[in-house]
């Protein structure tokens, strides 16, 4: 049992060794960025469309539209 254990520590320990070397990690970590900044800037533009609409639709008035 205990050589099972050493062995998966050492393939987990090769494993991350491996990862920290591969520069396609970078790619992907600017990629996740570049996305949530784009998210952040949906989510601004669909506030202030949203701010536009709203204060547009309470300043209509509906007294008297019916006569």
């Amino acid at each position: 049992m205990l050589l099972h254990l050493k062995f998966l520590y050492l393939l987990l320990q090769a494993r991350l060794a491996a990862g920290r070397d591969d520069e396609r990690g970078l790619t992907t970590t600017e990629l996740v960025v570049v996305t949530a900044l784009l998210v952040t800037l949906a989510f601004g533009a669909l506030a202030l469309i949203s701010t536009t609409v709203l204060d547009k639709a309470e300043s209509i008035n509906l007294e008297g539209a019916g006569s």
